[in-house]
């Protein structure tokens, strides 16, 4: 999903790009708007799945840490 976000505003620039250049920059600017929605929504979904991998490692070791202290116990 994320490379999704990536592509979608990739071709959107283009596309833009290519209709600013034949039918004048001055009708198509405002379009620009919407690659500028879906780069933050790449750069945020990134953002979201780096720090629930951090979360989940963080879990997984405190869950280690509980284990180990549970095994030394018995």
């Amino acid at each position: 999903m994320t490379n999704l976000w990536l592509i979608i505003t990739i071709v959107i620039l283009i596309v833009v790009t290519y209709f600013s250049l034949t039918e004048g920059f001055n009708r198509w600017y405002y379009y620009y708007i919407f690659a500028g929605i879906t780069l933050i929504m790449f750069l945020v979904r990134r953002w979201m799945v780096k720090r629930m991998n951090k979360h989940l490692a963080y879990l997984d070791s405190e869950q280690h840490e509980t284990d180990r202290a549970n095994n030394s116990k018995a």
